[in-house]
């Protein structure tokens, strides 16, 4: 029976020795450090990490009195609380792993965005992805309709794999202060007679094209075509 406990402890996401001093702990309600060691056979000189796994995640309790640390279960129940927090964090990432799946499948895809907050989080999620990112960029057409501060916020999610993204950006009165907004990207002035009125992102295997008059995006996937901006924006990005 305690066999089939600690798999599940397991299924739930505790390691086999934190199954086991849960379940000791269970049947003592209260012990010391040498009894529980004792008693789930985790050795003392290993045990500890344990023990501070089991109180982050709300699943034992420390007591201290007299100098002395025992410690008590808490509720079962907060497993699945536990659980509950995993879930979450989870989908917050889940847009990402189903734009990355996108990305890199096979199959032929296109895409279209129409409304200003799913632009936004279109953005987001191509900063978001680890990509290599190559980008065709207009920073005084973007402020006409996202503020400054999204920007800001895209080279906040950038910033970690910065030098995977290079940007060209339109020569105009908005350049300065993009490149002031994102003091680390890797930025190149276009000519000043370089008409560019929309953004292109080049990804792996995806181009994006965004309009900003009318207001929309189209992602469109392939592989070719991808290829060919991309050695573009290189050909632009070593004469320049």
């Amino acid at each position: 029976m305690d066999n089939n406990i600690e798999n599940i402890l397991e299924w739930v996401g505790l390691s086999e020795s934190e199954s086991k001093i849960y379940m000791t702990l269970l049947k003592l309600w209260k012990a010391w450090i040498t009894e529980i060691s004792r008693k789930s056979w985790v050795k003392r000189t290993t045990i500890y990490p344990y023990i501070n796994s089991l109180l982050q995640k709300n699943l034992i309790k420390r007591t201290i009195k007299w100098k002395r640390t025992s410690f008590t279960t808490e509720n079962p129940k907060n497993i699945i609380d536990n659980l509950e927090k995993k879930k979450k964090s989870f989908l917050k990432k889940l847009p990402i792993l189903e734009w990355l799946y996108k990305e890199n499948s096979p199959e032929p895809n296109l895409e279209f965005y129409e409304e200003k907050s799913a632009l936004m989080n279109l953005y987001r999620k191509i900063w978001s992805s680890g990509l290599a990112v190559y980008t065709f960029f207009s920073p005084g057409e973007f402020y006409k309709y996202f503020p400054k501060e999204f920007d800001s916020s895209l080279w906040d999610l950038e910033r970690k794999a910065w030098w995977l993204t290079k940007t060209l950006i339109k020569n105009d009165g908005f350049s300065k202060e993009h490149i002031e907004n994102n003091p680390f990207t890797q930025i190149k002035l276009l000519p000043k007679d370089f008409e560019l009125d929309i953004d292109v992102i080049v990804l792996w295997n995806s181009i994006v094209m965004i309009s900003f008059d009318p207001l929309y995006a189209i992602v469109l996937k392939n592989k070719p075509l991808a290829d060919f901006h991309r050695n573009l924006h290189n050909y632009f990005w070593k004469i320049l």
